[in-house]
Order: C-alpha cells, then structure tokens, then sequence
C-alpha cells in the first residue's frame, strides 16, 4: 500500500470489537466467542462472516469465511504501550503474508 489506510476499533455490544475502515464504508463486528459474525455496511458483501478467538490480553486471532468456506486467517497484536497495531494476514493457498503495522492517532 502506498496510501494511509485508516481503521478504528472500538468496544462492540460489552465482549466484543467493531474494526471499522471508513474509506471501505465496511464494519466487522465480532465477539469473542468463535462465532461467525457477518460483515455490515452499504459496501458488505453477502455471504462474508468473522469470527474471533482471544488468545492473551493483547492478541486475538480472526478468521475470515465465505460462504462457509475460510479465506483469511488474521493475527492481531497490540503492543505493550497499547500505541501500535499489527495485523498479520494468512492467506490459504498464499506462501506470503501480509503485514499492517497501524500507529494510534
């Protein structure tokens, strides 16, 4: 990526998250039970779920499904300051990984 790309979180229904991304007009509203949650937004696509797993105080584990079927496995950090976020993206069938390092504003 060559341009800023932003995204909020913020506390969802009392155990969860919501990592919105404005510029995709796209919410993720998940909790921390390993339940499949849909997308939501005018730009959501039918059929795509998320779940989430915590793993520590500062590390969750999300995964991406469609129609079922997983697409996306992502690790998400927090740093100790609580300054930096860090997703790492696990694509099937990709050897690759994707890294997003986001600073907090």
């Amino acid at each position: 990526m060559n341009s800023p790309y932003l995204i909020e979180v913020r506390a969802f229904d009392g155990d969860g998250l919501s990592f919105i991304a404005p510029s995709e007009h796209q919410t993720e509203n998940v909790k921390f039970d390993g339940k499949d949650y849909p997308n939501e937004g005018p730009n959501a696509v039918p059929g795509i779920t998320f779940s989430m797993q915590r793993v520590d105080e500062r590390n969750l584990v999300m995964t991406d499904k469609a129609t079922g079927k997983v697409i996306e496995t992502d690790e998400i950090g927090l740093s100790a300051d609580r300054k930096t976020l860090t997703i790492t993206k696990h694509i099937p069938g990709h050897d690759k990984r994707i890294v997003m390092v986001f600073e907090r504003k």
